[in-house]
């Protein structure tokens, strides 16, 4: 079936898919969250904590880690973007996507799989074994999520798919981060290395799981088929792997990229984003080890029960979101969400008994999904903004880029964790912090992240500028280029 919408008063047909397609697709968006929190939550504090790996170890082997994350992202969404002629038989995006799915899992094993080196004379080793797991891991992503990411403004071409699309998968988000964050603590007990290798092994079982049932979903529709085979026949005509008119060097659409206001924008929104998230994420174990009180005895909990409100809060509040979302557009409603996730992230910095932090866990996850809500969309509008200055769809490519910069809070992070750690006398494998460490440890939970998104919010409020016009004039400039 087809869906019309109307751009400029001339008709455009755009696929109308199943409840079925939506579902599908948005097992993407899960397993995106959750293998990104599975891995972010728990690497720094297993080295740190369980291995007794020093924190600068850590640190550097991560940083070299991000580096090569921010070349390598760029580059596979390059070569996924060049037209290939197996894209007419095969799609192209989906061998790509569904052919990375098992190669993540098995990677994610590897690097809590730590072979039995001393953590101060093997130092180097136990450094080296999670910089070339890390790296493995990383590529095997890229390769998914670029390609991902890069097919969702592709497949879905009107608003009411994206925010279809966008809803669908904010629950799916909500239900991976929790999964990530959560599961390999059911199995896990601190100062016991054997039970987060067991832990991990069923979390890249699950996320594998998860990850197949994207299967129906990825089916690329009539309309991207016929696109795609059009950019396939010219490269068969000019011999040339080109698409459609002349090529775009990657300098060029680099150069006409960053002239771009609104994707500057985004890319910082998301830089802060990430910054955030990777270092409220990754601190949740150093919350729960050395800050939560029970009877205001300093007592850690099994770590899923902290996010058993979120979970009811942030499903629940979806359909709201999506409506307000509606009447108020996601510019403004990406600001509100950041607003929420501030208030609720700087709390941290004072409150210790568990069930407070149960409900302010809650509140920051109405505020992810208010946030997350948006980005999907924001970044669809963003994207065909610059396709149509570029004149080609190179999506991979762009995604690419925009995952170079979101991995400078990779590197944020590490340095925060090591520079906090080092400055406070954190001592890795206590049951117990002295006052100092105990309070690095809120500056690097609440303190840090929450100035940086409140950075990224009010640039983003202040300079990002596509409203509904400009949109309607961006869509009919795509329509107008067969884009």
């Amino acid at each position: 079936m087809k869906a019309v919408e109307k751009l400029n008063g001339q008709k455009i047909e755009t696929d109308r898919y199943s409840k079925g397609t939506y579902l599908s697709i948005s097992f993407g968006n899960l397993i995106t969250e959750f293998f990104l929190v599975a891995f972010g939550s728990r690497v720094f504090d297993f080295y740190e904590n369980e291995i007794g790996l020093d924190s600068k170890w850590i640190s550097g082997a991560i940083i070299l880690y991000a580096l090569w994350n921010m070349f390598n992202d760029p580059l596979v969404g390059y070569i996924s973007d060049k037209p290939r002629s197996w894209w007419t038989k095969y799609g192209k995006r989906r061998p790509w996507i569904l052919g990375a799915i098992i190669p993540i899992g098995i990677s994610l094993v590897l690097i809590f799989a730590v072979p039995p080196f001393d953590p101060e004379q093997g130092a180097i080793w136990i450094t080296l074994w999670l910089l070339v797991t890390s790296i493995i891991y990383d590529t095997c992503f890229s390769i998914f999520g670029t390609n991902f990411v890069g097919f969702l403004p592709e497949k879905f071409r009107s608003d009411k798919e994206r925010r279809r699309q966008a809803t669908v998968g904010i629950m799916f988000s909500t239900v991976g981060l929790v999964l990530g964050t959560t599961l390999p603590s059911i199995l896990g007990d601190y100062n016991n290395q054997l039970t987060w290798l067991l832990g991990a092994g069923i979390t890249s079982i699950v996320g594998i799981g998860f990850g197949l049932l994207m299967w129906w979903g990825t089916i690329e529709p009539p309309e991207m088929a016929r696109r795609t085979e059009h950019c396939v026949e010219e490269v068969i005509m000019t011999k040339e792997e080109e698409c459609c008119e002349k090529k775009n060097p990657i300098f060029s659409t680099l150069k006409i990229a960053f002239k771009d206001n609104n994707y500057v924008i985004y890319l910082v929104l998301i830089v802060c984003y990430q910054c955030l998230t990777l270092m409220m994420v990754g601190s949740i174990p150093y919350l729960n080890r050395f800050l939560i009180t029970i009877n205001g005895v300093q007592q850690p909990v099994k770590e899923y029960l902290i996010f058993l409100p979120a979970v009811v809060i942030g499903l629940c509040s979806i359909p709201l979101v999506n409506w307000l979302t509606r009447k108020f557009r996601s510019r403004r409603m990406i600001v509100v969400g950041g607003i929420i996730i501030i208030f609720a992230g700087i709390s941290f910095l004072f409150i210790s008994n568990y069930i407070v932090v149960m409900g302010f866990v809650a509140l920051m996850a109405l505020g992810q999904i208010t946030f997350g809500l948006q980005l999907q969309p924001i970044l669809s509008d963003v994207m065909d903004e610059l396709v149509a200055k570029v004149g080609k769809r190179q999506e991979g490519f762009i995604v690419g880029v925009r995952t170079f910069f979101a991995r400078f809070g990779i590197i944020i992070q590490a340095i925060t964790f090591w520079a906090i750690h080092e400055l406070t006398g954190f001592t890795p494998g206590a049951e117990t912090q002295d006052a100092l460490a105990s309070l690095g440890l809120r500056f690097q939970l609440a303190l840090v992240p929450t100035v940086i998104m409140a950075i990224g919010i009010i640039l983003f409020w202040k300079y990002y500028d596509i409203d509904a016009k400009k949109k309607v004039q961006i869509r009919s400039e795509l329509f107008k280029k067969h884009l």
